[in-house]
Formats: structure tokens, sequence, C-alpha cells
């Protein structure tokens, strides 16, 4: 399929270059073609213009011309013109500077500029003829002055050859170019295909499991049709799990096929991401507690602040076990306090519903993989202009050779699958997508066996509640996202 589109592709850049380098060199080849014989016509010209004069007045005289009576001294005087011709009312030859040219020099009455070959001389003239006359317009003489131009013509001749050479040596380089350009623009495309490819096959078997299995417990009530509802309520459970799931993963599908033809359109808004954070641990809090995990209070490092009426209740992180015994770890904030509420860092510009679904995506990622009795943390830290958003777990962790793949789409490692049936592969991928729109990073530190770490860098955005009112940006913020 892509080999003709290749063959295609390669063919339309080599012509269009070929095109643009015959355009180049013609018009190059005949700018020097024109510049050459504009040079050589000026040269007869103004040879003639102060001979001509004196020539005909002494024809008028019925003088013999002095100048070319010492033809050394005319040959001097014009050392570029070949030869110089000085022919009576007949048009024979009265003088010449060089008489085994100007016998050969065609004739005519009639003044102009013409290009002439000698074969018997082997040169190529460029001629200038003057017809003379007198006062009555009668014919008293001609004036001719030729100018060996055969080097004139070699050089462009050459240029000739140097540019069909480097036209044919540009030919085989743009054809070798234009494969390998077409290779390099055709990777992607082929890449998106085959990834295309990969997610219908793999969609198509996440969807049908669900439906397999609804179909099986339908299948399993009907064939109890002398019993009641209660008596079929765990099939009917099971197909209701089944349901909920199919309507998760339609939505992710949605979401990422969204974002692919960039449908997505984000509610862009000053976000303040504390409440994001404190919302989904209360949210999963429960969940942890029914799985024996320990999921303690967010920990939160504000900015630094010189306001003396920020005060906070401290809690050493060592006890919290979310940073060790750093120097930073010393004043971490557990607990949101109406100072914190008021100066609000950990403001972020960017679409609420989306940020939430984020932290949601790895909140639920690391409850789901840690074991019984492990630990799953949220850390929020803002550092200067940097709001930093940390997802750790003591679960499954993840190994060095799987950590660049997690992100894509429907991919599970095998400690994943083995440990639980119940994801796509998709929530990650939906992670970065939101982290990208909103022009963040997000990245992974893991160990197998100790545990996960996700972290989310995003953009902070400073508000002024007392100048701008509640939820307002700074006059000196813009209206695009910052990141």
């Amino acid at each position: 399929m892509f080999r003709s589109t290749r063959a295609r592709l390669t063919t339309l850049l080599v012509s269009v270059v070929l095109l643009l380098y015959a355009i180049a060199a013609g018009t190059i080849y005949l700018l020097m073609v024109r510049l050459t014989v504009t040079n050589e016509n000026a040269l007869l010209l103004s040879s003639a213009r102060p001979l001509v004069p004196a020539v005909r007045a002494s024809l008028n005289e019925g003088r013999f011309p002095q100048e070319f009576v010492d033809l050394r001294l005319l040959e001097k005087l014009f050392p570029r013109l070949t030869t110089i011709v000085l022919r009576d009312a007949a048009g024979h030859v009265l003088a010449d500077t060089n008489s085994t040219i100007g016998g050969q020099l065609p004739y005519n009455a009639k003044s102009g500029l013409q290009t002439i070959s000698l074969p018997k001389s082997h040169l190529v003239l460029r001629l200038y003829s003057v017809p003379l006359k007198n006062a009555y317009g009668q014919t008293i003489g001609g004036l001719q002055l030729a100018l060996n131009v055969s080097k004139d013509l070699a050089t462009l001749t050459q240029l000739r050859r140097i540019v069909l050479s480097v036209g044919l040596a540009g030919g085989v380089a743009a054809v070798i170019g234009g494969l390998y350009a077409s290779s390099r623009a055709l990777r992607p495309i082929v890449q998106s295909w085959q990834e295309q490819q990969r997610f219908v096959a793999d969609a198509s078997h996440e969807l049908r499991t669900p439906l397999t299995v609804m179909a099986a417990n339908l299948d399993v009530v009907f064939s109890h049709s002398g019993e009641t509802i209660l008596d079929n309520l765990e099939w009917l459970a099971n197909t209701r799990e089944e349901i909920s799931r199919l309507s998760r993963l339609t939505n992710h599908l949605l979401t990422l096929a969204r974002a692919d033809s960039n449908q997505v359109v984000l509610d862009v808004q000053p976000v303040d991401l504390f409440d994001i954070v404190r919302d989904v641990h209360e949210s999963f809090a429960i969940l942890a507690e029914a799985k024996g995990i320990q999921f303690p209070a967010p920990t939160v490092f504000p900015a630094k602040s010189g306001s003396g009426d920020r005060t906070v209740a401290l809690e050493s992180a060592q006890a919290n076990g979310a940073f060790g015994a750093s120097d930073d770890a010393n004043t971490a904030l557990v607990m949101e306090t109406d100072a914190v509420r008021e100066s609000r860092p950990f403001a972020c510009y960017g679409d609420a519903a989306r940020l939430r679904q984020l932290i949601v995506i790895l909140v639920d990622n690391a409850i789901k993989y840690t074991p019984e009795n492990g630990r799953v943390s949220l850390t929020l830290t803002q550092r200067r202009n940097v709001l930093k958003v940390a997802v750790s777990d003591t679960g499954i962790g993840i190994p060095s050779s799987q950590q660049k793949l997690i992100f894509g789409r429907f991919y599970r490692s095998d400690e994943a699958r083995t440990l639980s049936s119940a994801g796509a592969g998709l929530g990650l991928s939906i992670a970065r997508f939101i982290v990208t729109m909103h022009r963040g990073k997000i990245s992974v530190t893991s160990t197998p066996g100790k545990g996960s770490t996700f972290t989310v860098f995003l953009r902070a955005y400073a508000l002024r509640r007392e100048a701008n009112g509640p939820n307002q940006p700074s006059a000196s913020s813009d209206s695009t996202l910052p990141l």
C-alpha cells in the first residue's frame, strides 16, 4: 500500500527539484548569453563611435583616411578588435588590419550587427558593418569592425555542459534524496496506520470481552426461566458490572478519538489544584480502606512567602512517610488551613474536570496495583512557578524496559494483567493527553516490587483575590495557557 505511495511521492519530489533546477539553470544560462552578447556589442559600438565620423569625413573630401595609413597604429588604438576593414562604394577592400580575415568577411550596404563563422580560419566573429554615405545619401564606402568571440562561445558551451552534467548528477541525487525524504515523510504515517490497526484490534478485543461475559450471564438467566429475579441476582449483577466496564471503556475510546482529531476543547479557567487533590483523596479514601491500603491526607509543600499572616499547621513529613528527612520535609503542610486557602498558592490555569480526571487515573491505578497493607500517598508541591503533583505507591512496580511503553494505548505489563483484569490500558494514555493539553509534563520512576511514583508538572498561576476578586487572574497574566 505504502510502496506505491512512496514511489509517487518520490516522483513528485524529484520532478519538483528538477523543474526548479531547470528554471534556475536555464535562467542563469540565458542571462550569461545575454550579458556576453551585450558586452561584445558594446565593445564594437564604442570602437566605431570615434572612427566612423573621421573616415566618413575623409571620404567625403576625396582623401584616403589617414587612420588606415598606419595600420599598426590602428591596431594599437583598438587592440581587442580582430580586424578593421575599409571598403569602397563597390564593396572592395581598400585596407584592413588583418588581410587573411578581412577578405573572408561578407559585406552588404546595410548597417547592423551579426555573428558569422569562418570555417577556414576556425573563427567565430561578431561583425559590425557601417555604410558610409555622403551628404546626398550616396554610398561612398563602408567600414567593418570584427571581434573574435570564439572564446566566449567556448565558455558558454562549457557552461552549458556543466549545467547539464550538474543536472544529471542532481537528478540522481534527487532520486536518492527523494526516496529518503519520502521514507522519512511516510514513517509517521506508517506508524500511525499501524497504531490505528493495533488500536482497532485491541479495542475490538476489549469490547468483545464484556459483551461475551454479558451474553453468558444473560444466557444463564434465560435458562432459569422458572426462577425469580432475586434467584438470578448474581448473574444480573455481573451483567451490570460488565455494562459499567463497557461504558467506561467507551468513554475512554471516545476521549482518545476526540484527542486524535483535535476535537477536545478545554474549559480553561484558574483552578485551585489543592481542591482537586483533596476531593480525589476523599473519593478514594474509602476504597483504599476497603483494600487495607494506607492512604493518608495529601502532603502539601506551598511556595515560600514572606507574608507574616500565613500561619499553617506543620507536621514532620518523616511521620507522614512521603519524603524522608529532607530539609523541605520539615516544613511539609499536611492539612488545609485558612491561610493556605486565602493565599491560594496552588493555582494553575486549566480545565478543572480534566485535571481531576488526571488525578483520578493516577490514584486509581496506584490503589489498583498496590497489594493489601501497602501505601499510596499524594503530594502537592509548588517550587517557584511550577506545581508538582506526585502519586506514589508501594505496589508491584514497573520494569525499566516497560516504563516508556506504559503510556501507550491498551498497553499493560504482565504483572498488571496478573494482578488485575479490570483495566483496558487506556488510563495512562488519557493522562498523558490531559497533561499535554495543559502543556505540562508527566514522568514515572519505578522499582519492580517496591512501587512507583507518577509525577505531573504544571505551570503555577498566581491569583490575586484582593485585587481582582475571587478566582480572578492577576492583571499581568496572559489569557492563554502559560505552559
